[in-house]
């Protein structure tokens, strides 16, 4: 134990904050959380306190790392939720409450941006076909309703930015951190400075981009103290949490990662960074300059099983739930989940689609309403894969991890409905373990090592071919009905 080395890897969620010690054999060691509170001070507004960003995440990385010596440490990493900012001063210290990537406050501004640019113009700079929720919207609120704050602001960071601004003293960031910003150029993978002038957004706000994974600073004496580590251990700016899970899962061509959490994410690699924008997905930096990520998302996966789980199954344990499901038959006799429980995601461009259960019958049994859950889930995640079909990629196995992963029914459910093979990695912490990976990488470590031990006790799951046919006629009934 005491020759072993670690990396910490921090996973700033919206919802949680997390740390994880991680051994050279891509084993998670120890997990500290902190949950966050989400403040919705007015209408379609929703905030965080940034202090809580850096004070939570010393406190658990000082929780995750007190079980070894510090010096066993080889670096922190960190990955963090995307779009959300933070103003500050010229010291890093807060001027405005963080603006969660939940927050629609800036409709109009979002609006006045689509005007300015053609659709398909937006998706060549950006790979995003709207600026709705997106932090260029967002700050140009922030300017507009505050006028002091554009003279004010030294710097504009995300929560990952923000980490590393207070632990090392330095404003720097990397690129798949800024895809959802719309103020980075997606070919270039650079600031977009035409654009940055037109709004009038000094760019000296913006931290300074690095290649991800690269070293974005040493912990300085106060923030080793906070975190019970050496003053200097190397900090990794590990990148978007969706990228930074892709990359632990070891995304390579002719596979996707699918990310179960709250919304379901999906990430395949590819070489083009052009796609026809109608499609409805998007394109995002990864982890070097001549590589991108297709990222779909269904905003509602864990979200829409809670929901349905609290609202409808309260007496149920989300095993018993599990159960349940696989008491059905396939099709679950008739009765369909449309789970755009929030405006849609993927592939469904400006489009509004109501959620809930349709086709009910008096014959329809508890039993059916829990299968059509997940099977109304899986159709949609399959809209995701043709989309990427479409999109001229092949998808051969998808790996997945996650919370809502968990039960063996759902697994193999998806394996049936994508007809794909489906891989379950035994950690649900895939960000921490990409953070991670990304810190032995800076390290020189053994990666290999690292990326067997990630995959040790992963579950395989394969298209069952009866099954598999009979959800090619359910799935074309389903996409018949959203036409």
């Amino acid at each position: 134990m005491k020759d072993e080395q670690f990396a910490v890897a921090l996973d700033l969620g919206t919802t949680a904050i997390k740390a994880s010690l991680i051994d050279s054999q891509g084993h998670v060691r120890a997990v500290a959380s902190h949950e966050c509170v989400l403040e919705t001070p007015g209408p379609n507004m929703v905030e965080q306190d940034p202090d809580v960003w850096y004070g939570a995440a010393c406190e658990m990385i000082k929780k995750a790392v007190s079980s070894v010596n510090a010096s066993q440490v080889l670096g922190v990493g960190i990955s963090s939720q995307g779009i959300s900012f933070v103003l500050t001063d010229e010291r890093f210290q807060p001027i405005t409450k963080g603006i969660s990537w939940l927050d629609t406050r800036a409709k109009a501004q979002a609006k006045a941006l689509m005007a300015r640019y053609p659709v398909q113009e937006w998706f060549k700079k950006t790979g995003k076909y709207s600026a709705e929720g997106y932090t260029l919207s967002s700050l140009l609120w922030m300017f507009e309703n505050n006028k002091e704050l554009r003279s004010a602001a030294r710097h504009c960071l995300m929560p990952l930015d923000y980490a590393v601004a207070r632990l090392t003293g330095n404003a720097v960031s990397e690129r798949t951190m800024w895809a959802g910003s719309l103020m980075l150029d997606l070919q270039t993978q650079a600031w977009d400075m035409s654009l940055l002038e037109e709004m009038g957004i000094d760019p000296q706000i913006l931290p300074e981009l690095r290649d991800t994974g690269s070293i974005a600073g040493y912990l300085t004496e106060e923030a080793a103290a906070r975190c019970g580590l050496i003053v200097g251990t190397p900090v990794i700016a590990a990148g978007q949490d969706q990228k930074t899970a892709a990359y632990g899962a070891n995304i390579c061509n002719g596979m996707a990662t699918l990310s179960l959490g709250t919304a379901g994410a999906m990430e395949v690699l590819t070489t083009r960074c052009e796609i026809d924008p109608r499609l409805g997905i998007t394109i995002c930096p990864f982890m070097t300059r001549d590589t991108w990520v297709i990222e779909t998302c269904v905003n509602t996966v864990g979200a829409a099983i809670k929901w349905v789980r609290n609202t409808i199954f309260p007496d149920l344990s989300y095993k018993e739930l599990d159960a349940l499901c696989a008491q059905a038959p396939v099709g679950s006799d008739g009765v369909e989940f449309l789970p755009f429980l929030t405006p849609p995601g993927t592939p469904h461009v400006q489009c509004e689609l109501d959620g809930g259960y349709r086709a009910l019958t008096l014959g329809a049994t508890r039993a059916d309403l829990a299968r059509a859950l997940f099977e109304g889930l899986a159709y949609e995640l399959r809209l995701n894969v043709d989309a990427v079909y479409a999109a001229g990629e092949n998808i051969q196995m998808i790996a997945v991890f996650g919370g809502a992963s968990r039960g063996d029914p759902f697994c193999q459910m998806l394996a049936d409905v994508m007809d794909l093979p489906l891989r379950k990695y035994p950690t649900e912490e895939m960000v921490c373990i990409g953070a991670a990976k990304m810190v032995f990488a800076a390290m020189n470590g053994n990666l290999e090592a690292f990326d067997d031990g990630v995959v040790e006790n992963a579950v395989l799951y394969q298209p069952r071919p009866d099954v598999a046919q009979k959800y090619r006629t359910l799935y074309s009934r389903y996409q018949e009905f959203l036409q």
